[in-house]
C-alpha cells in the first residue's frame, strides 16, 4: 500500500482523519508516519490538544495493524479493543506520529491464530518524538476479525 493509498483509505474510512489534516508522511519499509498539523488540532494552550495526540497515535498503531491484517485477509476488519496514551511533555508545533510495523514473528503468530478462528488480537505502540525524546506514546489492543465474523 502506498502513502498516497494509506491516506486515501484513511480519509474515506475514518473521515475525522481528514478533517484533522492527518497526512501520510511515510510508509517505509519498517514504520508508518503520520503528520498532523498543530493549526488543525490545537488547544487554548496554544500546544496540541490531548484527543488529537491520542487520535493520531492510535491512527498510526492502527495503520500498521491494518496493513498486517491485509496480509492475512484482503477483506480482514481491523478494530480497536482499548488503548492508552501517555503524555509526557506539550507539543507547540507541527507533530509526527510514529508506529512500527508489525515483526515477521509476530504476523506468523497471527496467521495461525486468524486461520483457526477468524480472529486474532494484537498489542502495538506508536510514539510522538520531539527533540529526541518521547513526547507521548500510545500502547493498545486491537482485534482483526474475519469478515464472517464480524
Amino acid at each position: 500500500m502506498t502513502d498516497t493509498e494509506l491516506q486515501t483509505y484513511l480519509h474515506e474510512k475514518i473521515p475525522i482523519t481528514r478533517a484533522m489534516g492527518f497526512t501520510i508522511a511515510g510508509a517505509g519499509p519498517e514504520q508508518i508516519s503520520i503528520a498532523v498539523p498543530l493549526a488543525l488540532n490545537g488547544n487554548h494552550q496554544g500546544t496540541a490538544f490531548g484527543g488529537s495526540i491520542s487520535a493520531a497515535l492510535t491512527t498510526a498503531a492502527w495503520a500498521c495493524v491494518h496493513i498486517a491484517a491485509r496480509q492475512l485477509d484482503e477483506n480482514a476488519v481491523v478494530v480497536v479493543r482499548e488503548g492508552t496514551t501517555h503524555y509526557d511533555r506539550p507539543l507547540h508545533n507541527d507533530f509526527v506520529a510514529n508506529a512500527s510495523f508489525v515483526s515477521e514473528q509476530e504476523l506468523a503468530r497471527m496467521h495461525t491464530r486468524y486461520s483457526r478462528s477468524g480472529r486474532v488480537k494484537v498489542r502495538h505502540t506508536a510514539e510522538i518524538r520531539f527533540e529526541g525524546e518521547v513526547a507521548a506514546s500510545f500502547t493498545g489492543s486491537f482485534v482483526i476479525l474475519a469478515p464472517h465474523v464480524v
